[in-house]
């Protein structure tokens, strides 16, 4: 994830480390999807929040695909409407979490 620039370390290092803290940028390059919101919560397992947060953005695209026009080409998905949808918004409070893990237990 830091290879494709998807994660970012806050400190600017180009190395993964357990003692980083990093930001993670899904559709937008302006702000990381785990600062758009304060996570207030309990704060669960980085595994967990990890596999839930993957499959509800596979469940709002899911819903957002539109037909491709051009013949034996996979759907498109429609980003204004997964931008609209009010599971993109239970998605940014859900990824503020990330800002809360602690990803030390996963040794």
């Amino acid at each position: 994830m830091i290879k494709f620039d998807k994660i970012r370390s806050v400190d600017g290092s180009k190395d993964f480390s357990n003692s980083s803290f990093y930001q993670f940028y899904m559709d937008r390059d302006d702000m990381p999807d785990n600062c758009v919101r304060l996570w207030k919560g309990e704060v669960n397992n980085p595994l967990e929040v990890s596999i839930a947060l993957v499959k509800m953005m596979e469940d709002i695209y899911g819903k957002s695909l539109i037909e491709n026009d051009e013949e034996d080409e996979p759907p498109i998905i429609d980003a204004a409407a997964v931008f609209k949808s009010t599971e993109f918004g239970t998605y940014l409070t859900k990824a503020a979490e990330l800002s809360k893990v602690d990803i030390n237990i996963l040794n």
